[in-house]
């Protein structure tokens, strides 16, 4: 099997082809403009589908240096809220602050029942925060980054990125 391995600069360039077929399928199929679909998100699943194919069939799959990993992830979480403005928000008025606290709450719950859980299969309750409110509310990315905190907190395994993929068949 060919494992094509790419230095840090190299994947950022594939990232940056990535996106611009996620941009480019994007534009051309309104579907996915209807439904919010963004590009890197359109780019990444065919890039992901592709890489896997060659995985399953034994044909090869690319691996990636992840030095630029943490820097792109925070530059992206800094960035996330840039277009927010409060004078949307007070716009909403009293039906924004009813869902803020709704939000709020329904966090707070899927933490208490994921740390639940987790300790009645016998598992550390911070791991239940992994089950939790970080990827139901913040989505894979917000997770992934989470890996590191949740293992220098005791959480053995948290961060997946040290795991060797398995092999299929």
């Amino acid at each position: 099997m060919h494992i094509i391995k790419l230095t840090a600069y190299q994947a950022v360039g594939v990232a940056a082809v990535v996106l611009l077929v996620g941009r480019w399928l994007t534009l051309r199929w309104p579907i996915l403009q209807k439904y919010c679909i963004p590009a890197p998100v359109v780019g990444g699943f065919i890039f992901s589908l592709l890489n896997l194919v060659g995985y399953a069939t034994h044909l090869g799959y690319i691996t990636f240096d992840a030095t630029f990993q943490t820097f792109f992830m925070t530059v992206f979480y800094c960035t996330v809220g840039a277009t927010a403005s409060f004078k949307q928000l007070g716009r909403g008025g009293k039906q924004v602050l009813v869902f803020l606290v709704i939000v709020c709450l329904l966090c707070v719950g899927q933490n208490l029942v994921g740390a639940s859980l987790a300790k009645v299969f016998g598992l550390n309750a911070k791991l239940g925060l992994a089950m939790g409110s970080i990827p139901m509310v913040g989505g894979t990315g917000t997770a992934g980054s989470f890996g590191p905190v949740l293992e220098a907190n005791g959480v053995a395994g948290a961060t997946t990125s040290r795991l060797r993929p398995r092999r299929l068949g």
